[in-house]
């Protein structure tokens, strides 16, 4: 099943929750539970883009998952 990732209010979106920037963990677990084998993020232009990238920043920050502060790409595995 596939899930659609949104921003919203400078938040991560997952299908109907939003989650705040310390809650990295809870948005995995969210996907798992909720069996997504893909998550889409349609963009209506770069600024959309730009958006998620921030807040995945911001996410990577409070996170103590987060090994390598040089990673240029993201991904909840």
């Amino acid at each position: 099943m596939d899930g659609i990732v949104t921003i919203v209010d400078g938040k991560l979106k997952i299908e109907n929750r939003i989650f705040e920037h310390h809650e990295l963990f809870e948005a995995k677990c969210f996907i798992y539970q909720n069996n997504f084998n893909n998550l889409n993020f349609i963009i209506d232009s770069e600024d959309d883009y730009l958006a998620l990238h921030e807040v995945t920043q911001k996410m990577e920050k409070l996170s103590p998952e987060i090994v390598d502060p040089d990673i240029i790409s993201f991904s909840i595995n």
